[in-house]
């Protein structure tokens, strides 16, 4: 990991020193895109999350409830789960990491990160409700790639031993402080690897044109492509969107095994290419098996 970390950072700087002007305006369009569009509304669900989270989270609502503990168990980690999906990945890792090993097991971990390694929500939506796309291929992109990676999800849980450690309640002290210092630091991750990897996929544009470049970059880094993406209805258009809503980007996935080093990103990188060819095939057959326009 040490020796990619370095390979890509010693290019990254190759890149800054041979296009100086291209790479600063690269790096103006990331900044204004992820501060203006993505983080108004990232930035307080991120912070009203790790609040949440403690001030004892799920755990503190449904401890003295009369419930076994393997339901308990469950609420707890669908809770997480709904809130990662609301503040983002790195904010859901962050949680994980905290979890792992105590209230939760790794392999549960590794399941839940393989399946919900995407983008948030509020940045989809975001995105969803600026674009002049009918109402129907709205649903589509988000509704395909999300169905299918629950369906994963529930059939990997399922195999899974839960974890057999107890709940525990966090007495935290200063947590509005301690949650303030956390989403900082989250969104500084956020925003560092997305200027990172959006360097880095800039040779492509060397190489490629059109809507494959931007497929292209959107492996790396997903924001700028996706906002293109969504300015404009087509197919094709569709077809990448979905793609990369499914598989995420490589910049996310470093982000979440910089987070939560003891899960395995192979593991990670295996299940949402299958997400992906999964979403993939099943917008194929709405599209031209079920006439969806």
């Amino acid at each position: 990991m040490k020796k990619a970390i370095s390979l890509i950072v010693f290019i990254a700087i190759c890149l800054l020193l041979i296009f100086s002007q291209q790479i600063s305006q690269i790096t103006t369009d990331v900044i204004t895109n992820f501060y203006i569009k993505v983080l108004p509304l990232l930035a307080p669900t991120i912070l009203l999350n790790y609040i949440f989270i403690y001030s004892g989270g799920i755990n503190n609502i449904i401890y003295d409830l009369k419930l076994k503990d393997a339901t308990k168990h469950k609420i707890n980690k669908y809770a997480l789960i709904v809130l990662g999906l609301i503040s983002g990945t790195p904010s859901l890792a962050s949680m994980l990491n905290e979890e792992i090993d105590h209230t939760l097991s790794k392999d549960e971990v590794q399941n839940i990160l393989n399946c919900f390694t995407v983008p948030s929500l509020p940045f989809l939506l975001a995105l969803i409700n600026s674009c002049g796309w009918n109402i129907a291929m709205k649903i589509l992109v988000i509704a395909i790639p999300f169905c299918i990676q629950f369906i994963m999800f529930f059939i990997c849980d399922y195999k899974i031993k839960n974890s057999d450690t107890k709940l525990i309640v966090k007495s935290e002290t200063n947590i509005i402080s301690k949650a303030i210092i956390s989403t900082t630091k989250t969104i500084i991750l956020m925003s560092g690897s997305i200027i990172l990897f959006s360097l880095i996929s800039y040779p492509l544009s060397l190489f490629l044109s059109g809507s494959i470049l931007i497929l292209a970059k959107g492996i790396f880094e997903f924001s700028y492509p996706l906002s293109y993406l969504f300015s404009s209805y087509s197919r094709e258009n569709l077809f990448f969107i979905i793609g990369i809503i499914s598989f995420s980007s490589i910049s996310l996935l470093t982000q979440v095994k910089l987070l939560v080093p003891k899960i395995s990103l192979k593991d990670i990188i295996k299940k949402r290419l299958i997400i992906t060819a999964s979403s993939i095939l099943i917008t194929l057959i709405l599209i031209f098996f079920l006439n969806i326009q």
